[in-house]
């Protein structure tokens, strides 16, 4: 047990999977307890890293977890879809560069692979902040179809450690899968 979860600041978040099972899901996520109007289809489990309120009255996140069952989704490319259909805003569009604004749609490639997990989908994002100022936050889409039954997406800012982090992260979900 480490110090964090001994002070009950960092303890287990176990998120139940639609069709069976459960997993843990990373600290700095948390699961969606509450319906969203975005997609609530029922057939991954969402958490999101510090989802909040904008002044705009809209909801923003700085990353998402959707985690499925083969069998709820079918294809990896299914769970990315259902889990881009609960992104918030500014995630929805991270895939595109700016030159929508300008009649100019350009799409980043998602690319498919096999990793040492099973097959992998990954992509570049670039996210539109605001803050102080606005800007691209870099990001990227990292999903994986694990070999040990389980498929998971991750939304995550390179800031948090990027296709690395949520390499690491889903190996850990993964790990954690109890049917």
């Amino acid at each position: 047990m480490g110090i964090l979860a001994a002070l009950g600041l960092g303890g287990i978040n176990r998120g139940s999977i639609p069709g069976g099972g459960t997993v843990i899901v990373p600290t700095p996520y948390k699961q969606r307890t509450t319906p969203d109007t975005r997609s609530d289809d029922g057939r991954a489990l969402i958490a999101y890293r510090k989802l909040h309120s904008t002044m705009a009255g809209t909801t923003e996140c700085n990353g998402m977890i959707a985690v499925a069952l083969p069998s709820e989704v079918g294809k990896l490319g299914d769970l990315v879809g259902t889990g881009r259909a609960n992104l918030t805003t500014r995630w929805a569009f991270a895939n595109e560069s700016e030159g929508r604004w300008y009649g100019k749609p350009e799409r980043w490639a998602e690319v498919a692979r096999q990793g040492p997990n099973g097959e992998e989908l990954v992509g570049p994002l670039k996210v539109h902040t605001v803050g102080w100022r606005v800007y691209d936050d870099p990001a990227c889409l990292y999903a994986v179809n694990d070999r040990r039954g389980v498929m998971i997406a991750i939304w995550i800012l390179n800031r948090h450690g990027g296709e690395t982090r949520a390499r690491r992260y889903a190996g850990r979900i993964a790990a954690s899968f109890a049917a």
